[in-house]
């Protein structure tokens, strides 16, 4: 029945008859085939809820934000297929993707990808990305307020493949970025090995026992007004968080 299209028209007409059963004869013969329930204002049939067209967007949030689904396209179908009628696997891909970074979110085998693709410029190849392919870039952005009662979240990009970190904090002393930054540099240098330079705004959440630890590690400093590959990441990021929320971004 998961290929049934329950338009908004349709599962409308549906629940009508189901209220007035007793009064008026059941005509959909889908009503009729899968022996439809009504609890709660709310159509079922094997224990299972219809969903309409409307409320498709809204029903997969709620499985992610508050019953734990799995962000996988295959899993995510599963898990759903098992609560409810009416959310088709094209659709429920096609809603995931619409998701930036769900694919961060798996497993994959690293791949030095920018080293792999190699820029020519006037017949030489360009050594830049060699050059900064162990370094990472961090950034804090200030998410919309109904987002979280944190009021920052740490995003730390590994350049050479974009993989990328985030951590809500709820204040950006130097003390408490520096907590947030320790798990992520121990993983990056798991995944990815050496860290020899972070890029970071001026901002006082970078200095004092932030920069004291880069110097311990032998990890350089460079400070840049804005780095463009971690702006990116931040846009992105939010776009993802709106998306799930259904709400917009700044």
């Amino acid at each position: 029945m998961n290929k049934t299209r329950f338009t908004t028209i349709r599962y409308k007409s549906m629940l009508d008859q189901m209220k007035n059963k007793k009064n008026k004869k059941i005509k959909d013969p889908i009503v009729i085939k899968y022996n439809f329930e009504l609890k709660n204002g709310k159509l079922f049939s094997d224990e299972k809820q219809i969903i309409p067209h409307d409320k498709r967007d809204e029903t997969l949030r709620d499985l992610v934000l508050n019953k734990a689904a799995p962000l996988s396209l295959d899993q995510l179908f599963l898990y759903a297929q098992k609560l409810y009628w009416g959310l088709s696997k094209r659709y429920v891909h096609n809603w995931l993707r619409s998701t930036e970074e769900y694919q961060l979110m798996k497993r994959k085998p690293f791949r030095h990808y920018r080293l792999n693709n190699k820029v020519q410029l006037e017949g030489k190849t360009s050594e830049n990305l060699r050059k900064h392919k162990n370094m990472l870039g961090i950034d804090l952005v200030q998410p919309h307020a109904e987002w979280t009662s944190n009021k920052y979240i740490a995003v730390c990009v590994h350049y050479a493949t974009s993989y990328t970190w985030a951590a809500t904090m709820r204040t950006k002393t130097a003390q408490k970025t520096l907590d947030t930054f320790r798990p992520m540099l121990a993983y990056c240098i798991k995944r990815f090995g050496k860290v020899d330079r972070l890029t970071a705004d001026a901002g006082s959440e970078f200095k004092g026992v932030f920069a004291a630890y880069l110097s311990e590690r032998g990890i350089k400093k460079e400070i840049l007004q804005m780095c463009s590959w971690v702006e990116k990441k931040n846009s992105s990021l939010c776009r993802s968080i709106g998306s799930l929320l259904g709400m917009g971004h700044g």
